[in-house]
């Protein structure tokens, strides 16, 4: 039995769609990019061994990423680019490395990226449970397609900030994926783990869920309609707290 309080969802609301964040939510990201920025790491000390090449970490490549990221040239670049681009700048410090080699190394990054995501344990319950009760959605600031993780037949629309040049807690995002599936904004429910999910969402006026999994209670749970602690909690709250569109 899950227990909550009606707060400040205060009476039943219509419940158009569910739209959930990917990173952090729904599996994740800081392992799975870190497993395959290692399998990069032994890739280029395979190619290219030497002092340059055993002198670079994850936390490195780590760093070199961010640092593109930040440049003023980068806003509004899809997340893949901005990866291959801190590929292009590690291996012009490489020795007898040719950048050409910046898209076969970015593609292994990614096939990793991708392809080894393994989701939290109550995610599957909870996304079969919601299956055919409620449109599912992704709304990520990332880059975790749904088709490459294995998750393609999971969500009926997808919204990604880099294809919008605008991202969360930014609120018109969440009204971008409201009406990207043909609902009205506070007919929407966003799960998130952040406070750019809470935050975001609360400012845009549609409802919000925080997974909380580690109990942190941050100052920003107080923005979500309900806190929980388990996906698999979500549709006996929605259910209660809901009910699905006609």
């Amino acid at each position: 039995m899950v227990s909550f309080a009606a707060g400040k969802w205060g009476r039943r609301v219509r419940i158009g769609a569910v739209s959930f964040d990917a990173d952090g939510t729904l599996w994740d990201f800081e392992a799975v990019m870190r497993h395959a920025l290692q399998i990069v790491l032994g890739e280029l000390r395979g190619r290219w061994p030497g002092s340059a090449t055993a002198a670079l970490s994850v936390e490195k490549l780590i760093a070199v990423r961010d640092t593109v990221a930040e440049r003023s040239e980068s806003v509004g670049a899809r997340l893949e680019d901005i990866r291959r681009e801190a590929f292009v700048e590690t291996l012009e410090q490489i020795d007898g490395a040719d950048v050409a080699a910046a898209d076969e190394i970015n593609e292994l990054y990614l096939h990793h990226r991708f392809a080894d995501v393994e989701v939290f344990d109550d995610v599957t319950a909870c996304l079969d449970e919601l299956a055919g009760r409620y449109p599912l959605g992704l709304l990520s600031n990332g880059n975790s397609y749904p088709d490459l993780c294995g998750l393609d037949s999971r969500f009926s629309f997808t919204v990604f900030a880099h294809d919008h040049g605008v991202a969360k807690p930014e609120p018109r995002l969440f009204r971008i994926a409201a009406k990207a599936v043909g609902c009205p904004i506070d007919e929407l429910v966003h799960v998130g783990d952040g406070s750019a999910d809470i935050e975001g969402a609360a400012a845009a006026g549609c409802r919000c869920v925080l997974i909380d999994r580690l109990g942190r209670r941050p100052a920003y749970a107080s923005l979500a309609d309900e806190v929980i602690s388990d996906l698999r909690q979500l549709p006996e709250i929605l259910d209660a707290l809901g009910q699905s569109r006609p």
